[in-house]
């Protein structure tokens, strides 16, 4: 029972005012379940604009050099 209450600790901010008690529960739940998906989203996100910009740099990177040579 004792992992059971501290779950449910969790659940509900100190101080809820008994009326409210309910909704947050609701609102806390379900903040629980979407935030890992938010989470994986902005990762992913995070890598893919990583991968541009360092494709980007990059390709920039090898255009330049051709371009020194080409003076040189």
């Amino acid at each position: 029972m004792n992992k059971t209450n501290h779950i449910f600790t969790h659940l509900l901010p100190v101080g809820t005012p008994p009326i409210l008690i309910p909704f947050i529960v609701i609102i806390e739940s379900i903040r629980n379940i979407i935030r890992p998906r938010s989470l994986a989203v902005r990762l992913r996100a995070n890598i893919i604009a990583g991968h541009l910009l360092i494709r980007l740099l990059g390709n920039n990177l090898v255009i330049n050099f051709k371009l020194i040579i080409v003076i040189i």
